[in-house]
């Protein structure tokens, strides 16, 4: 027997959440799960850096500061991989336009759709 299950923005799916607020994270990880996405979580760059290494990796949702620096290093290796990223995160535009031109922001607090819809266009570029 067939089960009818609407479409999923992000199903099957694979994202990398790198944050270090526990509260922020849950909230993002439970959209983008509603959304059909497995997510991977890391509070720090440190952490972040083996799972950029997974083969079924498809994006990632960043925040800037991390316990443990920032994530440049973390942009680094996704762009390395060619994993598109995009940032989450409370610091205006131009911290990020600076470092990583071309970089979608999507500045907190935000709505889930706008997260999705976000990261659906990202992973289809």
């Amino acid at each position: 027997m067939e089960h009818s299950t609407k479409h999923l923005p992000l199903s099957g799916v694979v994202i990398l959440l790198v944050e270090d607020d526990l509260i922020v994270a849950q909230s993002i990880v439970d959209c983008l799960q509603d959304a059909g996405a497995q997510v991977l979580i890391a509070n720090n760059a440190a952490n972040a850096l083996p799972l950029v290494q997974r083969h079924d990796l498809a994006a990632a949702v960043l925040d800037v500061a991390l316990g443990d620096g920032d994530s440049t290093v973390v942009c680094q290796r996704l762009s390395e991989r060619a994993i598109p990223f995009l940032f989450y995160s409370g610091y205006d535009d131009t911290y990020v336009s600076d470092r990583w031109p071309g970089a979608i922001v999507v500045c907190k607090p935000a709505s889930e759709q706008i997260l999705i819809t976000a990261l659906s266009a990202l992973i289809k570029r």
